[in-house]
């Protein structure tokens, strides 16, 4: 996988951890199941053999039972005679081209495949493609491929449902009725709080279960939002799909991913003249430089009990009268042109990377800024109560969180959308916290736990909106890949394998990273079986910081492991097989 004169020892240190926790042994085909025989016919049948007949080389086969078609194929590599240059356009081409020539190979069938991510992912090009067919979204259906930045495709497959051309896709049951079907079994009763989106209309797809065990069939299907979230954060956020011929309730996704304790932009104000400056014909004074600085007192630490420390609040967007909306810098400082004093008013935090934060207790205030006079507003005090710390501690680790990402993936897209998460702090219940759609959620303190806005659990719930962003949630409780990002995400922003310390007691930590969950491990619980995927990632980084020191650990672990996220890995060992195409240097 690397020239062994440089490039072998960035893995070698954690070889043996990957191998024993998650990397599954090549997949062979089980006799006498049904799986078992499409693996066989796949590995008899004349795409196959001529594959290799053409390619040479040895090949690895990960299979996806559920869609009968191989999820990932690597190995030797397959060298492009044609490569123009390392650019992510060319990599796109050479991407476009596998799919048109293995098509048969990956049983594509007549489904269309679209690009929905394209992106640098460590050392390697990461193209995902979603399925369509006759112009609806199948859920789950994909197809992938790896090139490396040496001119090789490093890995391709697919989760391609088989759909014959002749499916039909005209509902018999309509999409209120659908919805009406997905409520009734829910089992709910709809709350009278408004919610914090309306949820959108039902819309046709063409529906399979990809992590089944067993080859699975497809349904034409509605899929139903469903968002029945009470004033204590309480109810289903999320979406059911029902059978769009018999009504038959097939799946309930919930989009609402919880902590997992067990228990648990204003317009420019223009500057009003004076009377004597409208009639005054002496000259204007000239606008003077002035710096303005943002602090508050804010939980900085790891630890949900760490003390509140006075500390610049980076990424804080003020409005001042004349000039419009101004963001504070790394310093928590802006400098402003003004030439006359004026008042700047907070009433609640927003940010660059959040929404205006909400919830009982914000911080508000106005204070006199006068020409070349320089200003601290102050929010809060050390004596601060856990709702009022709750707002500037969010905002700093939301922002913190947003710009650690930003360093390693860069100004993307995704990242612009993850700038617009909207925040709510000290809901009224206890023991959680929750994302969805682009919102992150937090508990008030009580019950034995503390106020849940603090450190790594802000960066978990963020970190299921960057999952959500790339390819959509990926959490099935078999797998809880979602739930190992998250962690992941607030592991390694703190450089600790403590994940929620301080949850309900000091220093003691929700999840760990230096854990001994190991694949296959195997439950219902999405947090227990994230903890898979996350315990290797934490692992990894030690090895490396063993082998090669801190910084180099650091950087290698965010490049491959975060960076790796682009490539929306729906199971453990995808998420780890991935981690190694990100670092390999050659794509063999």
């Amino acid at each position: 996988m690397h020239d062994r004169r440089s490039r072998l020892p960035r893995l070698a240190a954690a070889v043996a951890t990957v191998l024993s926790l998650s990397l599954a042994p090549p997949l062979l085909a089980q006799k006498g199941t049904a799986a078992g025989e499409q693996q066989a016919a796949f590995q008899m049948s004349p795409a196959w053999r001529t594959f290799l007949a053409e390619r040479g080389g040895e090949w690895r086969i990960d299979w996806c039972a559920a869609t009968g078609t191989p999820r990932a194929i690597y190995g030797t590599g397959l060298d492009l005679a044609d490569w123009r240059g390392n650019t992510l356009d060319e990599a796109r081409r050479q991407a476009h081209q596998l799919l048109r020539d293995q098509a048969e190979l990956l049983r594509l069938g007549t489904s269309d495949f679209r690009e929905t991510i394209g992106s640098r992912m460590g050392r390697t090009w990461s193209f995902v493609f979603d399925q369509f067919h006759a112009g609806l979204p199948v859920i789950g259906g994909r197809a992938d491929v790896r090139v490396s930045m040496r001119g090789r495709i490093a890995m391709f497959g697919s989760t391609a449902w088989q759909i014959p051309a002749n499916f039909g896709t005209t509902p018999t049951i309509d999409g209120d009725t659908a919805l009406a079907l997905a409520w009734q079994a829910l089992g709910e009763v709809a709350t009278d709080a408004p919610q914090a989106k309306v949820p959108a209309a039902p819309r046709l797809v063409i529906w399979g279960d990809v992590h089944a065990a067993t080859p699975g069939t497809v349904h034409l299907a509605w899929e139903c939002a469903i968002r029945n979230v009470d004033r204590n954060g309480k109810g289903s956020i999320g979406r059911s799909y029902v059978d769009a011929t018999n009504g038959q309730v097939l799946q309930f996704v919930s989009d609402k991913h919880e902590c997992g304790f067990a228990g648990c932009n204003l317009g420019t104000e223009p500057a009003t003249p004076t009377a004597a400056a409208a009639t005054s014909h002496a000259p204007l004074a000239a606008p003077v430089l002035t710096t303005v600085t943002v602090r508050g007192w804010t939980r900085t630490g790891n630890d949900a009990l760490d003390p509140l420390v006075d500390t610049p609040l980076p990424g804080i967007e003020l409005n001042v009268p004349g000039i419009g909306v101004v963001t504070t810098n790394a310093s928590g400082q802006v400098q402003i042109d003004i030439a006359s004093p004026v008042t700047i008013t907070l009433n609640g935090l927003d940010g660059r990377h959040h929404a205006l934060v909400s919830g009982s207790d914000q911080p508000n205030g106005s204070w006199n800024v006068n020409p070349g006079v320089a200003t601290t507003i102050t929010l809060l005090t050390s004596g601060a109560t856990p709702q009022q710390a709750a707002h500037t501690t969010v905002s700093w680790w939301t922002d913190r969180t947003n710009e650690f990402v930003r360093s390693i993936l860069g100004n993307t897209p995704q990242l612009t959308t993850a700038s617009a998460m909207t925040v709510t702090v000290n809901i009224a219940d206890t023991c959680n916290a929750y994302y969805t759609g682009n919102s992150i959620n937090f508990f008030a303190a009580g019950g034995g736990c503390s106020n849940t806005a603090f450190s790594t659990v802000v960066a978990h719930e963020w970190g299921h909106g960057l999952d959500d962003r790339y390819g959509g949630i990926s959490n099935s409780n078999a797998e809880g890949v979602s739930e190992g990002w998250g962690d992941i995400i607030g592991m390694y922003l703190v450089d600790s394998p403590l994940l929620g310390s301080g949850f309900s007691s000091p220093g003691v930590a929700l999840r760990r990273g230096d854990n001994n969950f190991v694949w296959p491990y195997s439950t219902n619980a999405p947090h227990a079986a994230g903890q898979v995927w996350m315990g290797f990632a934490w692992r990894l980084r030690q090895n490396l910081r063993t082998a090669f020191g801190t910084t180099q650990a650091l950087a290698i672990s965010n490049d491959i492991v975060i960076g790796s996220i682009v490539a929306d890995a729906t199971t453990r060992v995808d998420a780890v097989r991935e981690v190694f195409v990100a670092d390999d240097d050659d794509g063999n």
